[in-house]
């Protein structure tokens, strides 16, 4: 499997109840770490960022020791220098704004690859235009994390909700669609307080003209929204884990599911694997580390149910997530 990963290289300090982890976060690692247990021998990462000049040799270094599935040709320098974030569960706090990676920088990646992910994880650190770019001129996979894109940050780094103004206009180009509640919420300036809550703004994304849209839910699961001949929507529960941290479980729910795409399985299934590797992220402080394919598939539920919600009728109007 060949992944063109489009997203941001910072230092991150994360601080949860279950202790600090500091190092090359975010992106960095947190997106590669789950495909490290999942891809099989051949499979390659492009990883599509950039970097302050003084660091770019050390994390060129970072992947070839700890991640030698990823190349780093993709990697260029920022002139403003390498990103910060800290984050605690009260704020977040990012030191610097990246230069946006443009499809000028991804285009020489994109042509052997399955899936083009674009994770916005620090802001505005891509161009949503190339999304378009991207669709247009390659038969790869779409896959949009809208992550921190519907957020700002004012002069001190403490990012607020600012929205997504014109939103449809690039998302109708993507294939999947991922956001967590925090996200949505931030997104569609709504809460989101119940089911229907969520598979109505999913509905939006499908309406748009994506084609999937998976709305996390934390320990709630995941809201799958598909576009085929009809909407379809479905509830698929968390997968049972001791938390720890949940630092990254997006990203590994995005491996999950994108690996069981890229191997035939069902949105449902893949949806399904993506909710187990992100229950599994949960039980490390920081990323996944040391598990194979094997030990992961072991820990899906022998009766992982799902439900299937009819938008009209079904799906709770009462306080769910």
């Amino acid at each position: 499997m060949n992944i063109c990963l489009v997203g941001s290289i910072l230092r991150h300090t994360i601080e949860s109840d279950a202790g600090t982890y500091s190092g090359w976060g975010g992106m960095t690692e947190s997106a590669i770490a789950p495909f490290a247990a999942l891809l099989g021998p051949g499979s390659e990462v492009y990883f599509v960022g950039s970097v302050g000049a003084e660091d770019l040799e050390e994390v060129r270094e970072f992947y070839k020791q700890h991640y030698p599935f990823v190349n780093t040709r993709g990697i260029r320098v920022n002139p403003t220098g390498t990103d910060h974030h800290h984050a605690t569960k009260h704020f977040v706090k990012r030191k610097i704004q990246v230069e946006p990676t443009t499809f000028e920088h991804i285009e020489p990646f994109i042509h052997d690859a399955d899936v083009v992910i674009f994770n916005f994880g620090n802001i505005d650190d891509i161009d949503p235009a190339a999304i378009k770019q991207v669709k247009e001129q390659s038969s790869a996979l779409v896959y949009v994390d809208v992550h921190r894109k519907p957020f700002g940050a004012d002069e001190q780094g403490y990012v607020s909700v600012r929205g997504w103004q014109g939103w449809e206009n690039y998302l109708r180009y993507a294939d999947v669609v991922q956001m967590n509640k925090d996200e949505c919420e931030a997104l569609f300036s709504k809460k989101i307080q119940t089911l229907y809550d969520s598979a109505i703004c999913a509905k939006a994304v499908l309406d748009a003209g994506a084609k999937t849209a998976l709305m996390t839910l934390g320990a709630k699961g995941i809201l799958l929204a598909h576009k085929d001949r009809e909407y379809t929507y479905v509830h698929i529960p968390a997968a049972p884990c001791a938390v720890k941290d949940t630092t990254g479980c997006g990203d590994a729910m995005a491996a999950g599911y994108l690996v069981g795409w890229h191997e035939g399985a069902s949105p449902v299934d893949a949806a399904k694997k993506g909710a187990l590797m992100g229950a599994i992220n949960c039980e490390f402080v920081g990323y996944i580390k040391g598990l194979d394919r094997q030990t992961i598939e072991q820990r899906m539920p022998a009766d992982f149910a799902h439900t299937h919600l009819d938008l009209e009728s079904d799906i709770p109007r009462s306080i769910f997530v």
